[in-house]
């Protein structure tokens, strides 16, 4: 959002648990990478936060839920008085604890705590929408805005998973070393979502070749070019012609059906 401060909060409650996949590097190293690429990119963040810091208020919002925090030799939360909550912090793709009402309840203090108005997430976590914005009313806070934004997926992926650190991506920093300037890839991206929405894919796709490391390969963005270019035929649907042709063919029919009809009246 515009005129807006960006807070970068580093969720390091959440990786001392051990719910999220770890690098041969520290969550502090990690941090300083992340706050180092968006800086390059253009996105310096105002202020960077830890989710540790806000350890007393996660204490005291859990007494206020009837929350008990999990810890890393306890599998799944408990959750008393909480019963209507049930259900909506999980989803098919993601695991249950880091999905749990404990420590969503945390990542709502912590947004909290920083002011957080609104902010963008992956679809993949639109699971623990409704259980955030529930949360946030419980404690009386006012829920901030949320949006989910398509994933990003690389064409020649033949298992379809996203473009993510989990499975190998090719990071900023990659990029970086190959020779990309932060807006070939700002453009390549805005370029490849405009394409995928045009052709209505789920996600955002990369097409082969684009943003790799092997050659510095992208394309520039231009709204009039694709937002309004003549929309595609979506698959499984009849073209123009096709569909005009077999309009007449059915007038024609109801032609004669009409004619035999008033043949069979005047007899």
């Amino acid at each position: 959002m515009a005129g807006s401060r960006f807070v970068l909060i580093g969720d390091d409650l959440t990786y001392n648990l051990q719910y999220l996949e770890t690098a041969n590097f520290s969550f502090q190293e990690g941090m300083a990478r992340i706050e180092e690429d968006l800086t390059w990119l253009g996105m310096a963040p105002d202020e960077v936060m830890w989710s540790t810091d806000n350890a007393q208020a996660h204490g005291v919002a859990a007494e206020k839920l009837g929350l008990r925090p999990i810890s890393r030799n306890q599998n799944k939360h408990i959750a008393l008085g909480t019963t209507c909550i049930r259900g909506l912090s999980t989803t098919a793709l993601q695991p249950a604890d880091y999905y749990s009402a404990w420590l969503t309840a945390c990542r709502v203090v912590d947004d909290h705590e920083a002011g957080v108005e609104g902010f963008y997430r992956g679809e993949d976590l639109i699971g623990e929408r409704q259980l955030y914005d529930y949360l946030a009313r419980q404690l009386r806070y006012n829920p901030p805005a949320q949006e989910y934004v398509p994933l990003l997926y690389r064409e020649t992926e033949v298992q379809g998973r996203k473009e993510s650190k989990s499975f190998g991506a090719v990071s900023i920093r990659d990029l970086r070393a190959a020779g990309y300037e932060p807006w070939q890839i700002v453009q390549t991206l805005l370029w490849c979502a405009e394409v995928s929405l045009s052709e209505r894919r789920c996600g955002v796709v990369v097409p082969q070749g684009y943003l790799e490391t092997e050659r510095v390969l992208w394309h520039p963005y231009d709204v009039q070019a694709v937002r309004y270019a003549p929309q595609p035929v979506p698959p499984g649907y009849p073209s123009d012609e096709i569909a005009e042709a077999h309009k007449a063919a059915m007038r024609e029919r109801f032609k004669l059906q009409r004619g035999q009809c008033n043949g069979l009246q005047d007899g």
